[in-house]
């Protein structure tokens, strides 16, 4: 069986990625995902995307960006998908999008917040009433 440690998937995401400079040339996550796929020498037969389950181990979705999140932090993404900036201008607009969605969370992280500001009295009422 072929290492698929995310180590290997983001050298052979690096690998495609360098035929997808600058923002316009953004390939899928899902199309990245399938090529890295097709790159990995424990397969002995073509990659038949309807049979690819059987042929290959599974790799999630989830488990596929971590491993570019943490091999390959300096890859960049937007909605089309990932690339590697080829200009100082994609390299902002790839900070932006991923500032924006830190500014999301921390939104949801705040409105949970205030949502649920009763429960530290709560808490604390059950802790007193106990013998």
């Amino acid at each position: 069986m072929s290492d698929l440690s995310p180590a290997t998937i983001a050298r052979e995401a690096l690998l495609i990625l360098e035929g997808h400079r600058g923002r316009a040339n953004a390939i899928n996550r899902g199309e990245l995902r399938t090529r890295v796929w097709a790159r990995l020498p424990f397969r002995t037969e073509p990659l038949d995307i309807v049979r690819v389950k059987v042929i290959m181990p599974r790799l999630s979705d989830r488990e596929f960006r971590r491993a570019i999140a943490e091999e390959a932090p300096w890859v960049c993404s937007c909605s089309r998908g990932y690339y590697l900036p080829a200009t100082a201008e994609e390299r902002e607009a790839a900070i932006l999008y991923h500032v924006k969605k830190i500014r999301g969370e921390q939104e949801r992280i705040k409105a949970i917040r205030r949502h649920y500001l009763n429960l530290d009295k709560y808490k604390q009422l059950e802790f007193e009433e106990r013998p």
